[in-house]
């Protein structure tokens, strides 16, 4: 292994966002983003929000591991070209567990080898979300600006509405959910092991079903022009229909303050009436449900506008 190639190496990232950063940056004001978390509110820079060391490291998979996801896909889906993907990820995922395993039955001791898997093990899916959001940043700063047309383009289309399902999958909450009903259930290492290559398999799925039948499909920007504006929180996206199934969802997404994306099938009632301004008391009472969906914290623009939050919600609660 050459001198740079360490380097690299022993560079990767080990501080996960679970919550993409540029996204939260659109909440800041001089560089800080006001946040709650257990009642208390203050103000901090993004990059210490929605974050812990190594939370997308992957656990090592056994070989029976391998063999239940390669089930799920055959059982599941029946396009070649996409089995093939989600084998592909599979393989990818799967790696640094087939290297240990190599190392450990040829008896291998080699220090730098090691640490190159490790790394590989702490950057490999903390990388892939990277490069989903990356793809995005032209998409979301369309938005943030009322631009809707990448959303004529199928292309666009498909890679924007899976974005959206790994934002929803690739939450703190979504993870500790999952662990919590294996613990219930069986054992909750085994969800630990499986659902980084699940999660990015099932967002492909889903992002394809809703595009397989784009036509019912729509996005909408809905908009504030009062002095409420949107938070958002570690868990940003949220249906606002009851039921389950795409043919039951109305994803809603704040993308700012002051405007908020709502991805819909226009075959259900439209939200709102199908209307983009919000009253004063809509985004209120959007932003109450922020606050009681998220898992750990919530964010704003401003601490005060957050704490007067809170006590609408108690209010609402007494």
């Amino acid at each position: 292994m050459t001198q740079d190639s360490n380097k690299v190496t022993n560079t990767v990232p080990r501080r996960h966002h679970y919550v993409w950063r540029y996204y939260l940056e659109a909440w800041a004001v001089d560089g800080a983003v006001s946040v709650v978390r257990d009642q208390d509110v203050f103000a901090t820079n993004p990059i210490n929000l929605a974050v812990q060391k190594d939370f997308y490291r992957l656990s090592e998979m056994s070989s029976g591991d391998r063999q239940i996801i390669e089930e799920f896909i055959a059982r599941t889906e029946s396009e070649p070209h996409m089995r093939q993907l989600y084998m592909r990820f599979l393989d990818q995922f799967f790696m640094p567990s087939l290297f240990k395993k190599y190392f450990a039955e040829w008896g291998i001791e080699d220090l730098d080898a090691e640490k190159f898997i490790e790394n590989m093990e702490i950057a490999l899916e903390e990388t892939y979300h990277s490069l989903i959001e990356s793809d995005n940043i032209p998409h979301l700063d369309a938005l943030r600006s009322g631009n809707l047309q990448f959303w004529n383009d199928d292309a666009s289309a498909t890679k924007f509405v899976s974005f959206l399902c790994h934002q929803h999958l690739r939450t703190k909450r979504i993870r500790d959910s999952v662990v919590e009903q294996f613990r219930q259930h069986s054992d909750p290492t085994f969800a630990v092991r499986l659902l980084p290559i699940m999660r990015a398999i099932l967002s492909q799925k889903f992002a394809r079903s809703i595009c397989a039948e784009r036509d019912l499909w729509d996005i909408r920007i809905i908009t504030t022009n009062t002095d409420e504006v949107f938070i958002t929180s570690d868990q940003p996206t949220r249906n606002l229909l009851s039921g389950e199934g795409h043919d039951h969802l109305c994803l809603f997404y704040p993308i700012s303050p002051k405007s908020a994306l709502l991805l819909e099938k226009v075959t259900n009632q439209r939200i709102f009436d199908n209307r983009t301004l919000l009253s004063c008391e809509e985004v209120m009472e959007l932003n109450i449900d922020t606050l009681k969906h998220s898992h750990e914290q919530a964010f704003a623009n401003s601490q005060e506008y957050l704490k007067s939050i809170l006590d609408r919600a108690q209010k609402s609660h007494a």
